[in-house]
């Protein structure tokens, strides 16, 4: 390349930068950007409130936009520069269709919306009170753990739609392990509100937002456990019960040392119905003794069987004969077949048929003319009931 081509070059290049530093820094050309998953603020939702009303759901909780405007305004966009929401102020009760409103920066345009409209469900506005629970986060030694040894509120109230409040079971409240010693300390811990399985659940107030919890650190013990089961039932029904043989204990070491079985309260079974798991409960524990949070769902399992009936008949040529001598000949007399009264398990008795059983007499001490002789049974008795009409058969013997 010759030294005047390399010199146009240069020049090329530099005209080139110029212009982009004039284009950029004077003329500033539009610039688009898409901006994603902006969240959507209810708004008066206190005029909701003092009409008895909350939000229970939202058909979308975000909203995408593309936005147009100089290349400078576009660069200096900030996430929290962009708002979208929804006025609530005149909403009913039962779903209701709002505009979703956007306000971004001035000098910024909305070039589109992933959607201008959402459906909001509005129930009425209740309340409840659910115990406060305490929890530990973090590990303990295998023989220790934390124990609460008071909390301030034992109680609060959640506030909110009415399906949502129903979901909350408990306020959660955790304490870490690290802040468990071994004298008794006090904690303040935030509370959440939560489900049966755990669950934060949203869109819910409680009427307070922490407690003030006293922990110690107690040791852990398994020892034997005593349940007393009662059964004062008249149905027919059968009740069998699976329970725990061991629970775990927790309490000062000194306390613990003796200490070789517990007992839960007794449980009565009687109005049971249908297969349940029915909670243990401990009002009787030593005194400075508690219910380790280690044990696994402590209950009483309890199976249910209901009793069906069902009637079977068995034909006189069905019955086996056993006993019999070569040189004489046995003839039932008087019967066209046996009736069999079956008792047990509803739908086990349903699935019965005539083959499941077997009708036997011994004609071995059976002598010449007629004989009364027992029938007996063969098949499952002891899973069933069975009864049999009639219990006995007039046999007639006489010489082949």
């Amino acid at each position: 390349m010759t030294r005047n081509k390399r010199l146009n070059v240069a020049i090329a290049i530099a005209i080139a930068i110029a212009l982009w530093i004039y284009v950029v820094g004077e003329l500033d050309p539009s610039s688009v950007k898409k901006i994603k998953n902006i969240p959507i603020t209810p708004l008066h939702t206190e005029v909701l409130s003092d009409r008895g009303l909350a939000v229970s759901s939202m058909t979308s909780q975000m909203l995408d936009i593309e936005v147009s405007g100089s290349r400078k305004a576009i660069a200096n966009l900030e996430p929290g520069d962009i708002s979208a929401t929804v006025d609530l102020a005149s909403a009913s009760k039962g779903e209701n269709e709002v505009h979703i409103s956007v306000r971004v920066p001035n000098g910024i345009t909305i070039n589109n919306k992933s959607i201008n409209n959402i459906k909001v469900t509005v129930e009425s506005l209740v309340s409840k009170s659910v115990p406060v629970k305490i929890v530990y986060n973090g590990s303990f030694k295998d023989d220790e753990e934390g124990t609460t040894v008071s909390v301030q509120n034992k109680e609060v109230e959640v506030t909110g739609a009415e399906s949502i409040v129903e979901l909350v079971s408990y306020a959660r409240g955790t304490v870490d392990a690290s802040r468990v010693k071994d004298e008794e300390s006090t904690n303040t811990c935030k509370l959440i509100p939560v489900s049966k399985d755990g669950n934060k659940v949203e869109n819910v107030t409680l009427s307070k937002k922490s407690t003030t919890v006293s922990t110690i650190l107690s040791k852990t013990k398994t020892v034997a456990l005593n349940v007393a089961i009662s059964d004062y039932s008249s149905d027919g029904a059968t009740r069998k019960t699976t329970v725990p043989k061991k629970v775990i204990i927790a309490g000062r070491s000194d306390v613990l040392k003796s200490i070789t079985s517990v007992s839960a309260d007794d449980v009565d079974i009687s109005n049971i119905s249908k297969n349940t798991d029915i909670d243990l409960e401990f009002s009787s524990l030593p005194e400075g003794v508690k219910i380790s949070e280690k044990n696994s769902h402590l209950v009483v399992k309890v199976t249910v069987t209901q009793l069906g009936e069902k009637v079977i008949k068995i034909a006189k040529s069905e019955i086996k004969i056993s006993g019999e001598q070569s040189n004489l000949k046995y003839e039932i007399q008087d019967l066209s077949f046996v009736t069999l009264t079956v008792t047990g398990d509803e739908d086990a008795v349903a699935k019965l048929k005539s083959s499941d059983f077997e009708l036997v007499i011994d004609v071995s001490n059976a002598q010449k003319g007629d004989n009364q002789i027992q029938l007996s049974v063969n098949g499952d008795t002891k899973n069933f009931s069975v009864g049999l009409d009639p219990q006995f058969v007039n046999v007639k013997v006489s010489s082949k």
